[in-house]
Formats: structure tokens, C-alpha cells, sequence
């Protein structure tokens, strides 16, 4: 079994929950999935691959994507 983590993230205020991927990391999830719907009131970023790449910078293994 594969178990993957959902981060919502919202631009407005609230940065992004590096220490929840983090450990979610180290507990040996296999993947991260951050939202991203336009015009939501969630998972608001102008730059998805830029976010991506931001949280790749910052682990070693996890599968990361965007949902």
C-alpha cells in the first residue's frame, strides 16, 4: 500500500506547511499532493512548477504533485 499526504495551500497569508511535508517524509509517505484550483479558496498559486519545485529543493525521496 501507498499512502500520499494532501497539503491545501493558500497564498493569502498562510505559507507553506514545509514541516508537515517534511515529516510526513520522514514517516515514509510515499507521496505530497498540493492543491491548486484558480479561483478557489484554496490552492491558490500563480506558479505551480515554481511551488513544486520549492518543496523538491526541500526532500529527498517523496513523489510530489499537484491534485
Amino acid at each position: 500500500m501507498k499512502l500520499g499526504l494532501l497539503v491545501g495551500y493558500s497564498g493569502r497569508g498562510m505559507g507553506l506547511p514545509m514541516d508537515l511535508i517534511k515529516e510526513a517524509e520522514k514517516l515514509g509517505f510515499d507521496s505530497v499532493w498540493l492543491t491548486e484550483h484558480h479561483y478557489a479558496d484554496y490552492g491558490i498559486s500563480s506558479a505551480p512548477s515554481v511551488l513544486l519545485a520549492t518543496v523538491a529543493a526541500r526532500t529527498q525521496r517523496i513523489t510530489l504533485g499537484m491534485a
